[in-house]
């Protein structure tokens, strides 16, 4: 098993949390598999880690993935980048999943009316801002976003095969918080 994944995972008190060697094995792995795929760079891999984990507010494991570029792939714009596009989306995920649950005329007509000027030209690029986008809305839970953000991603040049390697690392992410969480 990669030092690295292990000591991610030490270092979240995530191993010493479960009890159950399987899940154990099955989280190692699926991080380093997620964390090493060949379809992410590794600085890409990184800022969906770090962004899923923030929306989580799992700031432990946020910390940790941080503290762990060692290659210092990150930029400290980058990283505020990922920060304001969870907030970011954090809000037009709940405006427009209220929009689309409620599924009203009156309010779908309505414009946001919300300001997003950071996401006009983010220090990461706009695709790198896609693919983040995607991954916080399915985590929120926000299908009208989902679906918008995965047509942009496409439009942008992601393959399927790398879109999907992002949702890989997103669900593993979200597992870790959930699982941490579950056991406290």
């Amino acid at each position: 098993m990669n030092n690295l994944i292990l000591n991610i995972l030490n270092k979240s008190n995530f191993l010493s949390l479960t009890k159950d060697h399987k899940i154990n094995y099955d989280i190692c792995s699926n991080l380093q598999n997620q964390l090493n795929n060949t379809l992410l760079s590794k600085k890409l891999a990184l800022s969906i880690a770090i962004a899923i984990a923030t929306n989580e507010k799992n700031f432990n494991l946020k910390n940790i993935l941080i503290a762990f570029d060692s290659q210092n792939l990150l930029s400290d714009d980058e990283l505020i980048d990922i920060q304001a596009t969870v907030s970011i989306m954090s809000m037009n995920n709940t405006l427009y999943k209220f929009k689309h649950f409620v599924n009203q005329e009156a309010y779908l007509q309505k414009p946001s009316g919300l300001k997003m000027t950071s996401k006009a030209k983010p220090n990461f690029g706009k695709k790198t801002f896609e693919i983040l986008a995607l991954c916080i809305s399915i985590v929120n839970n926000c299908q009208v976003c989902t679906i918008h953000h995965e047509e942009k991603c496409r439009e942008l040049e992601f393959t399927t095969d790398e879109i999907y390697a992002a949702v890989q690392l997103t669900s593993t992410i979200k597992s870790i918080t959930m699982l941490e969480f579950s056991t406290q």
